[in-house]
């Protein structure tokens, strides 16, 4: 190998190496604006079904008062847009921020985007996969403190037995064809995404201030 062959080389590993690295959020922003309460706005999606966006919006307000926070009852928010004559995603996100707070009052809003709400077709199995991405808004300065994107599906592994498997995926396909597996892949999805701490999340949210565990996230120290 001539020198320049080797510096070819190593030039490309260290490449290589600087992609593949992904550094964790910078939290400053976050600890800073401390968010006490959220809404969660209507999710944007580029699913065609339906129930794809009401599906994710009523399971995510569980898990984040869990990691503690208030959120806003996503009925009575709802309700309140309609009032208003808004219903739209795209038209919540269109909302200034300044009317946001002065009707809800709250300090940050959750913007969502369905990236995929469907059923996958194998050989030998089916599944049901969601991916949302997650963003969280200072209403006061429109700064991004937390943004994160989760997948969750229902796969299953094989038995080994390929009689065993095609009858477990007959079976599976009719669950999958039901409306409400996609709102319980919804709701594991949404426990993932919202756990502070969660080891399966690259950047979790903080712990919020209604949390035995606020200021205590073990990502705050790495």
């Amino acid at each position: 190998m001539n020198i320049k062959t080797m510096f070819f080389w190593m030039f490309a590993i260290l490449m290589f190496s600087g992609c593949a690295t992904r550094e964790h959020m910078d939290y400053t922003a976050f600890k800073n604006a401390d968010p006490h309460s959220i809404l969660v706005a209507m999710p944007s999606s580029v699913s065609n079904d339906v129930n794809s966006g009401p599906a994710v919006l009523a399971s995510v307000s569980l898990p984040l008062s869990e990691a503690g926070y208030y959120v806003i009852p996503v009925t009575l928010a709802n309700e309140t847009f309609k009032y208003n004559g808004v219903s739209d995603a795209s038209e919540i996100r269109n909302i200034p921020r300044e009317k946001i707070k002065e009707v809800f009052g709250v300090d940050a809003i959750m913007y969502l985007t369905i990236n995929e709400y469907q059923t996958h077709y194998t050989l030998l199995d089916s599944y049901f996969q969601v991916s949302v991405t997650a963003e969280l808004v200072n209403v006061s300065d429109g700064t991004v403190l937390w943004k994160e994107t989760s997948i969750m599906n229902n796969k299953s592994g094989s038995s080994g037995n390929i009689f065993a498997d095609l009858i477990a995926a007959l079976f599976k396909h009719a669950i999958n064809e039901a409306a409400e597996l996609g709102y319980n892949v919804s709701v594991n999805n949404s426990y993932m995404m919202f756990t502070p701490d969660n080891p399966y999340i690259y950047d979790p949210i903080l712990s919020g201030p209604y949390s035995p565990k606020y200021r205590k996230d073990k990502i705050l120290n790495k």
